[in-house]
């Protein structure tokens, strides 16, 4: 296990124990590591795909309608579009993050949270932040952080007026009553991806 992370992982495991020690999910997360080359390797394929064919979708919609329009259409598509690719890889694909628009994409976990509260301070504080594996006693998790890394990004999630426009802004409030995904500046993380795979026998 990577030092470092173990280091952090330990460090924040110990701070938020007390928040989540009645999380049954927490009495079945065995181990986080880094060592696991197979997963590693699987999870940045499947995961590069699915950010290219999102990513390839949305700029579509972008091209066509606006950023207004691009809303509506990750409304309605982001996740038909991930399950599809779930389906085809055998793994269940997930986006998740702390500051989630669809409420379905807020971290279900004390692991989760962990997770992606680690990533958030290394991320703050110029760490490399590196793709790593959970494995619970059925499953295996694959985590990889996501970064808002174009300025494209910044129309849907940016600053209100500054970066996202009066009509955008009306769209989201519209569709994500509860939309926490706004205020993010270049750089900062934006959540994680997950790909969960079944043990195999």
């Amino acid at each position: 296990m990577n030092a470092h992370f173990f280091i952090i992982f330990i460090t924040f495991a110990s701070l938020f124990s007390c928040k989540f020690e009645r999380d049954a999910d927490a009495s079945q997360m065995n181990k986080i590591t880094l060592d696991s080359s197979a997963y590693l390797q699987l999870g940045d394929e499947i995961t590069a795909l699915s950010q290219a064919t999102l990513l390839k979708n949305v700029s579509a919609a972008m091209k066509s309608g606006g950023p207004k329009y691009a809303i509506e259409f990750c409304s309605a598509e982001a996740m038909p579009i991930l399950d599809s690719l779930s389906q085809a890889h055998r793994a269940n694909i997930q986006r998740i993050s702390l500051r989630n628009r669809n409420p379905e994409n807020g971290p279900k976990t004390s692991t989760e949270r962990i997770i992606l509260e680690t990533y958030d301070v290394d991320n703050q504080n110029a760490l490399t932040l590196k793709p790593l594996i959970s494995e619970s006693n059925d499953h295996i998790s694959y985590f990889k952080p996501i970064k808002i890394g174009i300025p494209a990004c910044l129309k849907c999630h940016g600053m209100p007026e500054a970066d996202i426009d009066v009509s955008t802004l009306a769209k989201i409030n519209e569709l994500y009553p509860e939309d926490k995904a706004i205020g993010y500046k270049m750089g900062e993380l934006r959540g994680a991806w997950k790909v969960t795979f079944e043990k195999l026998p």
